[in-house]
């Protein structure tokens, strides 16, 4: 809840003024940060990460810089699906969809940040599922 609460409060300061804005984007982040640690090693840590992820890479990197938030949120959530399911569940058209999600969107944030391989490589392995997909 506490980071569904974190997202809302971000997505609240898109809809303020500037300085509003910013006060509300730092609680987001006071409150997702928190989450985060809590959810560390328990079954809602995907979710709590991906809430935070979003958030992160939404915000202007140059304003918050979060962009390396949320690089590294997406990829802690691709090994959390990979060490979580089995090969199995991996397979599943659904779950390898949600991964490409994740390198894509670490993929933008990497972008952001002048990570040009790491970009690349998140792309290219993003690209690899959903060819796999179809």
């Amino acid at each position: 809840s506490m980071a569904y609460y974190g997202s809302c409060l971000a997505v609240q300061g898109g809809q303020s003024s500037v300085l509003q804005a910013v006060a509300l984007v730092n609680e987001a982040f006071e409150v997702l940060d928190k989450a985060a640690e809590l959810a560390r090693g328990t079954p809602n840590e995907i979710e709590v990460l991906m809430n935070r992820g979003s958030v992160a890479s939404s915000v202007p990197n140059d304003v918050f810089g979060k962009a390396e938030t949320a690089a590294a949120d997406f990829m802690r959530i691709i090994e959390l699906y990979k060490t979580t399911f089995s090969t199995e569940e991996l397979n599943q058209p659904e779950i390898k969809s949600a991964i490409a999600y994740c390198y894509v969107m670490a993929s933008r944030s990497y972008k952001t940040l002048g990570k040009q391989t790491d970009e690349i490589l998140a792309l290219q392995e993003a690209k690899k599922l959903i060819q796999y997909n179809q």
